[in-house]
């Protein structure tokens, strides 16, 4: 792979039906601050700073909220950096697991070669009778994936089985809320998830039987308190909420969901994550598009701003993550893999939910570990031999911090100081292997000199990568 075919990449090639409105109004108000807005000011869709100076080329999303960019070649032919913030960490979110024979290697490109660094893992529930999920929490976790576990609990009103509808008497709500607690607690140890994993009550839209929404009853929150209860009291697990911002009226007044839950729970609320899909960008918000470029082609960082003090953002006072685009049809998106290949996200699922949150890992399940963190490192380069003849060769062995993930591996990008020692420009470490060995040529005629051979993975960033030295003999 050469510099050529990298400065051809884009992290995410968007053709689909989600428009830059609808998904940068979900960037920006995941990590809003409170200041107020006033309704008639037109605010710019996008705030972006300069790109960085120089020749600038897309690798891969460093971490969830770090684009890097690599100039070069530089005098001393290295690979150097700059980062460029991005407002939000973003994940998504989908119900089933794939279901092609391939589904561990996609999720593996989507993991390394997207934004995304956080992903839902559905535990199987009467609320979410498929059980694809279960079992493969540890690869998934091992290709870097940070998870977010979601238990679907019992509802307001079930429309599909009697067996998931909370009772109307709130002392069997809270029966009920005990022993799903306890039901999540058990999924999360036949899964080995982490210590201090948060486990995610999946509370969908409260309903009446005719499918109005009314808001939550005192059953409702009993079951919800009960569940979170439950679930802190394992010692092991920290409870956490997933609800609907749905819209209902008491008296004439508007009232959204997801805030009067939080209101309900006061000093019990536990981290939210919030759904709630705009549609649109906000009122007094200009200009749309398509995704905002610099000249080189490549994506740049969105501003993050509040655009209301209504009641249908207010969630973002206290809420943790926010499933901000909700069943996107992905039909003719792509994203390009580390062999410069597209994938089509319809490989993985038919439709994806997208999701900001403050925090790198809103499952705690990779905790204090951001992406980069969670990615192989090259750590050392060898050569089997301090010296090569003109037009002989040598072994040179690049080494990684842990094992390349399975079952894709990982890629590698070298570089020579020098023309005159000539190696591949890439190559790919074996899935659970450690290194990967290449052979480096010093060309016919070469006359007496050094070369200095360096290395990185596509992701890491460094002015000084790991390197070598040799003599090359004439």
């Amino acid at each position: 792979m050469d510099n050529a075919q990298l400065s051809r990449r884009a992290v995410l090639a968007a053709t689909g039906t989600v428009t830059l409105a609808t998904f940068l109004a979900g960037r920006r108000t995941a990590v809003a601050s409170t200041r107020a807005m006033a309704a008639t000011a037109a605010v710019p869709l996008i705030a972006l700073a300069a790109p960085p100076a120089g020749t600038f080329a897309r690798v891969r999303c460093v971490d969830d909220d770090t684009r890097l960019y690599l100039t070069y070649p530089t005098a001393a032919d290295q690979l150097i950096g700059a980062k460029v913030a991005a407002p939000a960490f973003y994940g998504v979110d989908f119900s089933a697991y794939p279901v092609s024979q391939h589904a561990a290697k996609y999720l593996q490109d989507l993991f390394d070669n997207t934004p995304f660094g956080y992903l839902g893992f559905y535990f199987k529930t009467a609320g979410h009778p498929g059980n694809n999920w279960t079992g493969k929490s540890a690869s998934l976790r091992e290709q870097g994936w940070d998870l977010v576990p979601i238990y679907v609990g019992r509802q307001q009103y079930w429309p599909h089985t009697s067996d998931n509808q909370i009772s109307d008497k709130t002392a069997t709500a809270t029966t009920q809320g005990k022993a799903d607690g306890k039901n999540a607690v058990a999924l999360a140890d036949t899964e080995n998830l982490p210590t201090g994993s948060r486990l995610y009550l999946d509370i969908e839209a409260t309903t009446d039987a005719a499918g109005h929404n009314v808001g939550p009853s005192a059953a409702t929150i009993a079951y919800i308190k009960a569940w979170l209860t439950e679930v802190n009291a394992s010692g092991k697990y920290k409870a956490a909420l997933y609800d609907a911002n749905s819209t209902y009226k008491v008296s004439g007044k508007e009232h959204r969901e997801a805030v009067d839950i939080a209101a309900d729970l006061g000093a019990s609320a536990p981290p939210t994550w919030v759904a709630w899909d705009p549609t649109a960008a906000p009122a007094g918000v200009a200009g749309a598009g398509t995704w905002p470029q610099d000249t080189n082609g490549d994506t740049l960082a969105i501003g993050v701003q509040a655009y209301s003090t209504t009641i249908k953002w207010d969630f973002a006072k206290f809420a943790e993550l926010w499933q901000f685009k909700l069943d996107w049809k992905l039909t003719g998106v792509t994203f390009l893999t580390d062999t410069g290949a597209p994938r089509k996200l319809t490989d993985i699922a038919p439709a994806f939910d997208l999701d900001a949150a403050k925090a790198y890992d809103p499952g705690n399940t990779a905790p204090g570990k951001p992406k980069a963190k969670r990615r192989p490192s090259v750590t050392a380069v060898t050569a089997a031999a301090a010296s090569v003849k003109a037009g002989k060769t040598v072994k040179v062995t690049v080494e990684l911090d842990r094992a390349a993930p399975a079952p894709n591996g990982a890629v590698v990008l070298l570089r020579s100081s020098s023309a005159r020692l000539i190696l591949p420009s890439s190559a790919r470490v074996a899935a659970q292997a450690t290194n990967v060995t290449v052979t480096a040529t010093a060309a016919v005629g070469s006359p007496a000199g050094s070369a200095t051979v360096r290395a990185r993975t596509l992701y890491q960033l460094s002015s000084q990568p790991p390197q070598v030295t040799l003599q090359i003999i004439a």
